[in-house]
């Protein structure tokens, strides 16, 4: 955060960890990315979200990251609600958010619910030597549960889709 200290007047910076920095209005975000005037702080979309892309595919494979029982529950089925429930004779146990909070990062989060859209903002086309791949191959379920935890599950179909056009078959 100190790091942005001085563009408080063109950002919104928050201790927030839940929240990203935001512009506090796009005409910023249009000087940055302008194409037609060059300038010390211009970017380029589509290698920005490229690069951030990467860098999420890399926060979920590095180790220990994403796991099989990631919130160590050691109780496979366990809810992530915060209160216990009943259905019938049965009282099904939950977690609480701190101890999600404590095995998944606020970094691993956002790299686990945000990795295909910046696939997707970059135009990358996955293909045989794309990271992807091996990232299915070897995170899926790890992942899928991490979104499960995050209360996210129901966007995996979702993100799947938007990966499954940006997927070169060949």
């Amino acid at each position: 955060m100190a790091t942005l200290s001085n563009l408080h007047s063109v950002l919104d910076v928050t201790t927030d960890l839940d929240r990203p920095v935001s512009p506090f209005h796009l005409s910023f975000i249009e000087f940055l990315a302008r194409p037609t005037k060059a300038h010390e702080f211009q970017i380029d979309e589509r290698t920005t979200h490229g690069f951030i892309a990467n860098r999420c595919l890399a926060v979920m494979m590095q180790s220990g990251a994403l796991q099989q029982d990631i919130c160590r529950v050691r109780k496979p089925g366990m809810r992530r609600l915060e209160t216990k429930s009943r259905i019938g004779s049965h009282i099904i146990e939950s977690i609480e958010p701190s101890v999600i909070e404590s095995h998944i990062s606020p970094a691993l989060s956002y790299a686990c619910r945000y990795w295909v859209h910046h696939l997707e903002a970059a135009s990358v086309m996955v293909d045989d030597q794309h990271g992807t791949l091996a990232f299915l191959s070897g995170w899926f379920l790890y992942w899928y549960e991490a979104m499960a935890w995050l209360g996210k599950a129901s966007e995996v179909p979702r993100t799947l889709r938007k990966l499954q056009i940006l997927t070169k078959v060949g």
